[in-house]
């Protein structure tokens, strides 16, 4: 109960009781008594003035109450009203209130946005972009681990570092994006135009995919595009529909200039896309984002080796048996049929035992397998594929783990990102100051697992009780999936104590 509600309580009691004692003088009988009727009197106005200076003490200091509960009903109104003014102050104005440029430099070119048509066309993509706030958010998360790569390969190829933000209209720097046209990767090349900038697309491996090397691609066909149009509206809007249609289209129109051509829908909104991505992802705080592209998710370190494994590297000839059909003699003059009969031939055939599969190679690497494909998007399968030229990226201290697991004698690393160089910056400045023992190597930890496990096996394994499949693979360093196929086991398949397991084909 409120202390306001209690001391309205109490006064209409008193005022009730008051009233009762006046009122019931008149209506009860008198008893007789030894007192006077002078002191009854008497004791009744006495009890009456203090009731009633009781009364006007308990008004006052109800009055007292509520008016301080009030203060406090103002003061928590105040503080809440103030909570939300500064909620909504964070909140995302109406995209009418943010301004539009009247021109906007891109790659060096300036381009006028003052005409009204293509003011409504920038206008639109701008709208459009930040609608969906979180999905810019995730491209800010994104881009602060993919740009620095595409900024280095821009510098290297003396072109410009703002198509960047055509990635992000491309594949949202998501590597694995497939179109409806069945363009693919970072930047959604097409098979055909894929093949012609030597990005190899085959079974197991798809460069598309690969961050370097489909950049390198993409920044090489708009910088040849940007030489052919002299404008980077049309060279974009000619890596979205094709050079030589957007030339056609150009050439019957008679009109030169990009936002004179009347092209389909898509290829006329692609050059206002990435030059709205590219004003609205380099002025956030006018849009009133909280971060900028360098607090996304950060660089993880990695180091890239470029392989190429020979499939004769991993391969033997194995002799088998053959029964081979003889060919009959002819039939005798009375035409009896002769008996098929066989030879046995020994075949020498060549047999694939030493795919460099993903589950070993991981577990060699000391790398979670998810980890090894998230850093290679671009290698698919099971395997690694061979006789063909593939960039492989693990993150730093991996050299001599990968040499042992391709059974190669080295293997030399050609890119290093600008994680893993601030990492070795950070630790030659620690080594310069402190100088300690130096660390014995220690083992790996899948060498720990199998030592743990009771060693490595080879050859063949008796199975003992206790004894589970997977430790048997692990310790004879082959996936689940080879050992079973070895032995002919299915997923119904049970071991028994005593069993003999092959390792190995032979």
């Amino acid at each position: 109960m409120s202390s306001s509600r209690f001391a309205k309580r109490s006064l209409s009691t008193i005022a009730k009781s008051l009233e009762v004692a006046i009122k019931g003088k008149e209506v009860t009988k008198p008893k007789r008594t030894l007192v006077s009727e002078s002191s009854r009197s008497l004791a009744f106005k006495n009890s009456l003035a203090f009731g009633l200076s009781l009364l006007a003490c308990l008004s006052i200091w109800a009055g007292a109450v509520e008016q301080s509960m009030a203060e406090d009903d103002v003061s928590v109104l105040k503080s809440r009203i103030e909570t939300l003014e500064a909620e909504l102050a964070k909140r995302p104005r109406d995209p009418s209130a943010y301004p539009v440029p009247t021109k906007i430099t891109f790659c060096g070119d300036q381009i006028d946005l003052s005409k009204t048509d293509i003011r409504r066309r920038f206008e639109l993509e701008v709208i459009k972009i930040i609608k969906n706030r979180y999905q810019v958010q995730l491209y800010i998360n994104r881009a602060t681990s993919v740009f620095p790569v595409i900024d280095e390969l821009a510098e290297e190829l003396n072109t410009c570092a703002d198509l960047k933000f055509l990635a992000v209209v491309e594949s949202a720097l998501k590597p694995k994006v497939v179109s409806r046209s069945k363009a693919t990767g970072w930047w959604q090349f097409m098979p055909a135009t894929a093949k012609g900038f030597k990005l190899k697309v085959i079974q197991g491996l798809d460069e598309r995919s690969d961050l370097r090397a489909s950049t390198r691609a993409a920044l090489t066909y708009l910088k040849r595009l940007y030489k052919r149009f002299d404008s980077w509206p049309l060279a974009m809007a000619g890596y979205n529909t094709g050079p030589n249609r957007l030339k056609r289209s150009s050439k019957k129109q008679k009109r030169g200039q990009f936002w004179n051509l009347d092209l389909y829908t898509e290829a006329e909104r692609y050059s206002p896309r990435v030059l709205a991505m590219y004003h609205v992802l380099t002025h956030l705080k006018e849009y009133d984002f909280g971060r900028d592209l360098t607090q996304g998710w950060p660089q993880e370190p990695l180091e890239g080796y470029r392989l190429k494994l020979k499939k004769a590297h991993y391969t033997r000839l194995k002799s088998i048996k053959v029964k081979q059909k003889i060919k009959p003699k002819r039939r005798g003059r009375k035409g009896k049929k002769q008996k098929t009969r066989y030879r046995t031939v020994s075949k020498r055939v060549t047999v694939i035992n030493d795919r460099v599969k993903f589950t070993p190679l991981s577990i060699a690497l000391d790398l979670p397998v998810r980890d090894l494909r998230r850093f290679n998007p671009h290698l698919n399968g099971e395997h690694l594929p061979f006789n063909v030229n593939f960039n492989l990226y693990l993150p730093p201290g991996r050299q001599d783990s990968l040499a042992r697991a391709l059974k190669l004698n080295t293997v030399s690393k050609t890119y290093q990102n600008k994680a893993t160089q601030g990492e070795q910056n950070a630790t030659h400045l620690i080594a310069k100051v402190k100088v300690s023992a130096p660390l014995e190597q220690k083992p790996l930890r899948a060498e720990e697992a199998i030592k743990s496990l009771g060693g490595e096996i080879k050859g063949s394994y008796i199975i003992s009780e206790g004894d589970q499949l997977w430790q048997i693979a692990a310790r004879s360093r082959l996936s689940l999936k080879r050992l079973k196929l070895i032995n002919g086991l299915g997923p119904l398949s049970t071991l028994k104590v005593g069993q003999r397991l092959k390792l190995s084909l032979d």
